[in-house]
């Protein structure tokens, strides 16, 4: 056959890209036998080709059902124009519930719509109080001016209500549906396949390494008895000995470790020791390839300690083998001799018990009976919650009465101390062999951070004067502090008082016991007297006579004069051998203040290059030191009788209030590590005055030795209120201002004194904290001009506790501010803050700031966050408008445009309509105090997360407006 074929030029088809019909032709010669069946074939070919273009054709159009459904679609949305879907109104639950109360009693699903009766139950507690008399009253509440202190002091003294779900322990995961089933204990844990593919590798890993008894170079000998003593014959090989796959013991030897053995591994059936002709003990072990050829090897070992070693392992693991052969040939006898016993009874039953026979084959078919139990009690281990850290904080308790305090915040780890002062030795020889302390000094304890540079407590303040009669201090106030404070005055000012309590949860790595000493103002200003080793008597007395004659005139002012410090951790550990001990008694030495100055600046640089001051001595006291007792206590011991930060009695008080003995004063620690709520009553503000510039000030002639002094005016009565503590004043322990140390001679004095203010409740845009600063005259005048007053006022200065928008000054809890100092006080001058500009009434030093100072604020009613605080104020102008309290909210209509209806988002009492977002300036503030709390520190919201919460989710109940809602579910 001749095929001819050839090419034409092709078009392309635009269908599909299929190449056309006529593209390819074939000629077939008519003299070919087979051309029938060529040309059927092309034929064939030319009809599925025809059937393949018919079904490209179709493809992408639609189904016969799916024309008929969208013609359906069209029909109906066209005769249904107006059918639009309705918007459901909010069910309202508990009206709901009201009208359908039968039906929903008859109903045998009530369950899933109510809540079971017995299952909600409200308890109410009063709240524990930590002191013995409580410290805020229903009047503070009411007295109280912003909504945040209000809310504050309510937390403290309202019972609190604890909603209690009886049937919670039927509820949560299964780990604690299960909690209390003790039948479990015996139920196989989980075992996953891929957990058991791990453990089989790792069990071969340790077969393998443990089928290996004992390997290692020894010394093959010849079993021959003439060759025994010929040790040039030895042979150095490496022998091992291990189990067989069979579990008889084997031994092999080979040239070296990595070389495998020349011959199979043969078993090993006794071992011995034996003695050569001169003394040499070899190992003989007894083996063979099997029963009929037996083999003896003869090792011996440079080592006597490892002949011993494989002679014992060898004789162990043969025991072994012994033991577990025998074992399994008396088991396999048991077997056998059950087997014939089961037989032999089987056999002498007879006929009646054939039936019993097929009863038992047919049970035996028949799948067994199995007693199932629950899913999560099979592996009610499978995935165990973490168990908490600590106490639950959580209101919601497994029990329908409430033994403990509703609220139990999460303790974090402290560390607590027990510091008591017990003796000063400062003292000058007055006399040959006589030595007496000739003036007063007063003492201050506090601990410091040296890793911040910060103080980490409060001060607590000390008088010492042996020269003063004790008779001198028992006077009576006018005021008795029982009634208020839970202990009477003589306890507070008691000089006896020497023991503090500091609890911190500060690295202790950091803190340090600082005492600071300070004396009377006088003309020794530079107290050399002290600095000699051997004193000088008639130094000493003509010391002792100015101090006596000043002391009418400068009792109420000090002077920077010494201080002490130790670390704390080395008090704990007793490492310190520079310090002796005497139990937990350590002295301290005493060093001098250099210019009569120590800032906290000053005691940073000092304790962090302490070891070098201690060494050289240079303003080291000789023959002085400070006695203190420090010792740390458990935190769940308590102590007889102790006070406050505040100077509250704190429970339980085990002291008669006509008790001489003094109760031990626990320190307010500053900055702990880990914040958290508030849940006593606190409220407290440091001053810290720092520094007053006055070397370049031309208005006042005297200005050198300049005294400090603090008070807390309200409004424009300059009349103090006494809310300055200073427990050893003799009008104490409430004075009306707070006084700092002198500096003799210093135009630029730095200051370093404390100054603790006991905060009012309510506090207005004119209360303020004015600052006098005066030059004390500490010479006596000769001119016989005995009634010069022996201050003058040389400047004063005032900082605004109350600042714009009803706000705090303070912006952070720690802060510092620079003021500028008029020179005299105008009769409005509260009305205009010292940072203003527009202040032509007063008359200033300089128009620079002159006067530095740090502000502290410890307070559980106020906060330094400005956000948190507009907060509360927008929530407070919110409920006095009646926009969340009130049933119904008034409706709002502008001039311009008639107001809108809302859509009432809740089913909660609310206004039927109320205007728009933009026309309210109400809904308008809190909106943006909501956005402002998602940019707060948390810290800075923790301490307030009770009262906060509070708010937020009474705001999300009453919210008139979706916006608000969330906007407040946001904030939350």
């Amino acid at each position: 056959m001749i095929v001819q074929s050839y090419e034409k030029p092709h078009t392309q088809s635009l269908m599909f890209g299929r190449v056309a019909q006529e593209d390819r032709r074939s000629d077939i010669s008519e003299s070919s036998g087979t051309s029938t069946l060529i040309r059927d074939g092309v034929v064939s070919i030319k009809s599925g080709g025809s059937q393949f273009r018919k079904f490209t054709a179709n493809v992408g159009r639609l189904g016969v059902a799916r024309e008929a459904r969208e013609a359906v679609r069209n029909v109906i949305s066209t005769h249904n124009i107006s059918l639009q879907i309705s918007s459901t109104e909010p069910l309202d639950y508990e009206k709901f519930i009201t009208e359908k109360a039968i039906q929903l009693e008859n109903d045998p699903q009530r369950e899933l719509v109510m809540f079971p009766r017995d299952d909600l139950e409200e308890l109410v507690e009063a709240m524990p109080s930590r002191t013995v008399v409580p410290m805020v009253s229903e009047n503070d509440i009411t007295e109280s001016a912003w909504l945040l202190t209000r809310d504050a002091v309510k937390n403290y003294i309202k019972p609190k209500h604890a909603i209690i779900f009886n049937y919670e322990k039927f509820s949560g995961d299964y780990d604690n549906l299960y909690e209390e089933q003790k039948d479990v204990d015996y139920l196989s844990s989980l075992v996953l396949e891929s957990d058991m593919v791990l453990e089989e590798e790792k069990a071969n890993s340790e077969t393998s390494f443990t089928d290996i008894v004992k390997e290692g170079y020894v010394m093959l000998f010849k079993t021959d008895p003439g060759l025994l003593d010929n040790f040039k014959w030895a042979k150095k090989r490496y022998c091992t000995v291990k189990c067989l796959p069979s579990g008889e013991i084997g031994i092999g030897i080979s040239k070296s470790r990595d070389c495998p053995p020349k011959h199979p591994y043969m078993t090993v059936h006794s071992t011995q020791l034996r003695s050569t002709r001169k003394g040499r003990t070899v190992l003989e072990i007894e083996s063979s390839y099997s029963a009929t050829q037996p083999r003896i090897f003869l090792l011996g070992f440079e080592e006597e300690e490892d002949l011993s070693s494989w002679f014992h392992l060898l004789q162990r693991a043969i025991t072994v083998v012994s033991k577990d052969s025998i074992s399994h040939t008396l088991q396999h006898q048991e077997d056998s001799d059950k087997m014939l016993s089961d037989a032999d009874s089987c056999s002498t039953t007879g006929i009646d018990g054939a039936w019993r026979g097929q009863k038992a084959t047919t049970r035996a078919l028949q799948p067994p009976i199995v007693e199932r139990k629950n899913i999560f009690s099979l592996f009610h281990k499978l995935c165990p919650l973490p168990k908490p850290i600590c106490e639950p904080c959580s209101v919601f308790n497994r029990c329908s009465i409430l033994n403990t305090h509703i609220v139990n915040c999460c303790q974090n780890p402290v560390l607590r101390f027990l510091v008591a002062f017990i003796k000063l030795n400062l003292k000058l020889d007055v006399a040959p062999g006589v030595s007496q302390q000739i003036e007063p000094f007063y003492i201050s304890i506090f601990f410091y951070d040296v890793s911040q540079g910060k103080r980490a407590s409060e001060e607590f303040q000390l008088y010492r004067n042996e020269t003063e009669e004790e008779s001198d201090q028992d006077h009576k106030a006018s005021d008795d502090l029982t009634k208020n404070f839970g202990v009477s005055r003589e306890q507070l000012i008691s000089r006896a008082a020497n023991q503090v309590v500091f609890t911190t949860n500060r690295p202790l790595k950091d803190l340090w016991v600082v005492c600071r000493i300070d004396r009377m103002l006088s003309l020794d200003h530079s107290g050399d007297v002290y600095m000699k080793s051997s004193s000088d008597i008639k130094a000493v007395l003509k010391l002792q006579k100015l101090v006596q004659s000043s002391q009418s005139r400068l009792s109420e002012y000090r002077q920077r004069f010494a201080w002490a410090a130790r670390p704390l951790h080395k008090t704990v550990s007793s490492e310190d051998t520079t310090a002796s001990n005497s139990g937990n008694c350590v002295s301290m030495q005493i060093f001098r203040c250099e210019n009569g100055r120590l800032t906290d600046l000053d005691i940073q640089k000092y304790l962090g290059d302490f070891t070098k001051m201690t060494r050289t001595g240079k303003f080291i006291i000789p023959n002085a030191g400070v006695e203190m007792k420090i010792e740390q206590i458990r935190s769940t011991e308590i102590l007889e009788a102790r006070v406050n930060s505040s100077l509250y009695a704190l429970a339980p008080w085990k002291l008669p209030n006509d008790c001489c003995e003094p109760p031990v004063f626990e320190l307010q620690a500053f900055d702990n590590v880990l914040p958290e709520p508030h849940s006593q009553f606190v409220n407290l503000l440091y001053v810290y005055p720092l520094s007053l510039k006055y070397d370049s000030q031309r208005i006042f002639s005297k200005a050198r030795n300049i005294l400090c002094s603090v008070r807390l005016v309200q409004g424009g009565n300059l009349s103090s209120a006494k809310v300055f503590f200073n427990r050893v004043h003799p009008s104490g322990p409430f004075v009306t201002s707070g006084k700092c140390a002198v500096q003799y001679h210093q135009q630029f004095p730095q200051f370093g004194d404390e100054i603790k203010i006991r905060l009012p409740l309510c506090l207005s845009s004119s209360d303020h904290l004015l600052f006098s600063f005066s030059h004390i005259s500490v010479a006596e005048q000769t001119n016989g001009k005995s009634n010069e007053s022996v201050e003058s006022a040389i400047g004063y200065s005032w900082l605004p506790l109350v600042w714009k928008k009803d706000q705090l000054v303070m912006e952070n809890d720690e802060e510092e501010f620079a003021l500028p100092v008029a020179v005299d006080l105008p009769s409005t001058y509260f009305l205009s803050g010292p940072f203003r500009e527009d202040n032509s009434d007063i008359k200033w030093v300089d128009q620079r700031p002159l006067f530095r100072l740090r502000v502290r604020l410890v307070s559980s009613v106020f906060t330094s966050e400005p956000d948190l605080q507009n907060f509360f104020q927008a929530f407070g102008r919110l409920k006095c408008g009646n926009v969340v309290e009130n049933a119904t909210f008034p409706t709002i209509v502008t001039t311009s445009t008639p107001s809108t209806k809302c859509t009432v988002r809740s089913c909660s009492p609310l206004m039927s309509s109320c205007s728009s977002d933009e026309e309210s300036l109400t809904i308008r503030s809190i909106l943006a105090c909501m956005e402002a709390l998602v940019m707060i520190d948390i810290k800075k919201i923790i301490p307030y997360l009770y009262v906060f919460l509070s708010r937020l989710l009474e705001l999300v109940a009453y919210a008139s407006t979706e916006k608000l809602a969330v906007s407040t579910l946001r904030s939350g």
